[in-house]
């Protein structure tokens, strides 16, 4: 009848036969149809339907059709390899009345026949997915009550142990388990679980839209997952940048977000949390272990949110941005290490033309380090700040320098033609200068400096120390770091009220009997890399002193010019001199005494250590006793 026509237009029978009972009854009086009854035999038949062109086969089971109402009873078959039935009910056929049609299938392959089947729409969503696998069908064929009204269709896909390579998430995801609705107007997910290889992967509810350009949000959980070359591989470009830069491995929890606003480009965002990982930037020269915290991903943009690890027995943290674009980074990093040992490899992290220098100085020793470093990739600027707390450190400056603690800070500025600029301070409240580490050494307290570099020239500013009950002040600077067989450099420095005794206790110089108040300048130049070219003058001053145990002559001179027993041999000295290569010129040396002055000059051998001098002696003038 008309009624039940709307419910069979779109469906196509390919073969298959029926065995029919029609009962049809007639009002002899009017000629009125009072009865109306059709059941129909299913035998292994075969349709589709227009909506749904998937081939059904080997159909059975009955279909009624009495007066205005459909029944189903029975109804199986298949499709592919997967047993399908329609859910028994029945359905209404008046012409405005609406129906609802389910067929159960179950373990259906999600084979090309079920994409071709599908609306064009949903094979969008098909090929950015690519699933694989069996799921259990529930198709609905619907139509609305009322006039004008479209036949839909409708389905519920239940995953069992399914796979699916989303083109927006970088990892396959296979033992899929959860729900699909899916209609004519987009796609449900819910409840859907998995794995990729041993991480649990997790994706959150979401509504997929097939109309173009739509608002979609998707989001993807994965559990102890490892960050390793397959997931590498799987990643977006900028996002392998990233990983290039830090090396990663190790297990973690992602999250990875996608999303795309209304009429906009799709959006991928990932923040992961670090479970015990290990990495090594390739800007800092220590492998880091046991890192954990979190950072995000977005864009080619790497955040770091308290990152913590260590480097052997050194804790670290790490916060700010490493962003990628055009192969090039942009760097905003916060950097703390506790306890970090001054090695030979922090060379690497600097600049090329200060690693000769690091590696003159020989720094070591345990520092705290708080830094913060930019860089601007495009005009490869960097800008450099940071605090250092020596604590016991070592260094090679003139003479072995140990034990040193105190504080520093610095700011290097690398602009965009690479020519740096450097300036920071520092203050020791104690370090020791000695030649051999069995020795004490002298030690200065309170020493600070400032230090700045301008076009390839290192200058020491207020140089300030505390040293033998006196002072030190001075200043240097070195010019041509870059190359060192031509390095100038010079440097003036004056000492003021040192106690001669503790000089040489301290020193472990000889004789121990020396006493004094010392006042010395000192200003030299040189060029070269040891130092061959060396020119520049001084003076020393001694007051107050006792320079020499009086030999037996001089004890009767002293006797005859009435002087006490025991006085020293010299209580005053001037040195005037001059530096010139592996010479020292004294051009000027007075020692004064009591008895005996001498006055004289000579040279030293700084390479030999063969001394010369000659001296006028002069006897002081004063009251004598005769002798007999």
């Amino acid at each position: 009848p008309s009624a039940g026509q709307g419910l069979m237009r779109g469906l196509e029978v390919h073969d298959g036969s029926v065995d029919l009972r029609l009962d049809i009854a007639y009002d002899p009086w009017t000629g009125k149809e009072v009865k109306y009854a059709l059941a129909a035999r299913l035998g292994n038949g075969s349709f589709s339907h227009k909506k749904f062109p998937y081939p059904m086969r080997e159909l059975g089971g009955m279909v009624e059709i009495t007066g205005q109402r459909l029944s189903v009873s029975g109804v199986k078959g298949r499709m592919g390899r997967a047993e399908f039935r329609v859910l028994d009910g029945s359905i209404a056929l008046s012409p405005h009345m609406g129906f609802q049609i389910a067929v159960f299938a179950e373990k259906l392959e999600l084979d090309e026949t079920l994409r071709s089947a599908l609306s064009r729409d949903f094979q969008v969503q098909w090929d950015l997915f690519k699933p694989k696998g069996a799921v259990d069908l529930v198709l609905t064929i619907m139509r609305d009550d009322g006039e004008n009204q479209r036949t839909r269709v409708q389905a519920r896909v239940a995953c069992h142990k399914c796979s699916i390579a989303y083109a927006h998430f970088p990892l396959p995801v296979s033992d899929i388990m959860g729900s699909i609705e899916i209609t004519s107007e987009d796609m449900r997910f819910s409840d859907m679980k998995g794995k990729s290889k041993s991480a649990a992967i997790k994706m959150a509810d979401a509504i997929i839209k097939y109309e173009t350009g739509a608002p979609f949000d998707l989001k993807f959980e994965a559990e102890d997952l490892a960050l390793d070359a397959d997931l590498r591989a799987a990643l977006p470009a900028g996002f392998r940048d990233t990983w290039d830069a830090f090396s990663p491995s190790g297990p973690v929890d992602l999250e990875w977000q996608i999303s795309r606003a209304r009429g906009a480009d799709v959006a991928q965002r990932a923040a992961v949390e670090f479970k015990s990982c290990s990495a090594s930037y390739r800007k800092f020269p220590f492998p880091i272990q046991n890192i954990r915290g979190r950072a995000t991903f977005e864009g080619g943009k790497a955040t770091l949110h308290s990152l913590t690890g260590w480097h052997e027995k050194t804790p670290l943290k790490a916060d700010g941005s490493v962003t990628f674009a055009g192969g090039r980074a942009q760097v905003a990093l916060e950097i703390a290490a506790q306890d970090m040992p001054l090695t030979a490899d922090i060379a690497q992290m600097l600049p090329a033309a200060y690693q000769d220098t690091w590696q003159t100085l020989k720094p070591r020793g345990p520092v705290d380090l708080t830094m913060k470093v930019s860089l601007d990739g495009a005009s490869r600027a960097v800008l450099c700040t940071g605090d250092v707390h020596f604590k016991g450190c070592s260094f090679v400056c003139g003479l072995p320098a140990r034990d040193a603690k105190g504080n520093g800070s610095f700011r290097v500025d690398v602009a965009e033609r690479g020519a740096a600029r450097v300036r920071g301070s520092v203050w020791f409240s104690e370090v020791r200068f000695s030649e051999k580490e069995s020795r004490a050494g002298r030690k200065l307290t309170d020493l600070h400096a400032k230090f700045r570099e301008d076009a390839d020239a290192f200058y020491i500013d207020d140089l300030e120390a505390r040293a033998f009950n006196g002072s030190i002040a001075g200043w240097a600077y070195i010019m041509d770091l870059s190359n060192l067989d031509n390095t100038v450099y010079s440097a003036k420095f004056s000492l003021r009220d040192m106690e001669l005794e503790r000089l040489v206790k301290d020193g472990d110089l000889s004789p121990k009997s020396l006493t004094g108040v010392l006042q010395a300048e000192t200003k030299f130049e040189g060029k070269g890399a040891v130092g061959k070219d060396l020119a520049g003058s001084g003076k020393i001053e001694v007051r107050k002193g006792q320079l020499g145990e009086l030999p037996l002559m001089l004890g009767l001179l002293n006797v005859f010019h009435l002087a006490p027993i025991g006085a020293p041999a010299f209580h005053s000295a001037n040195v005037e001199y001059q530096l010139e290569g592996e010479k020292v010129l004294v051009t000027r040396i007075d020692l004064i005494g009591q008895t005996l002055s001498l006055y004289g000059k000579g040279d030293v051998n700084k390479e030999t250590g063969e001394i010369n001098f000659r001296f006028v002696p002069e006897l002081e003038v004063g009251p004598k006793l005769p002798v007999v």
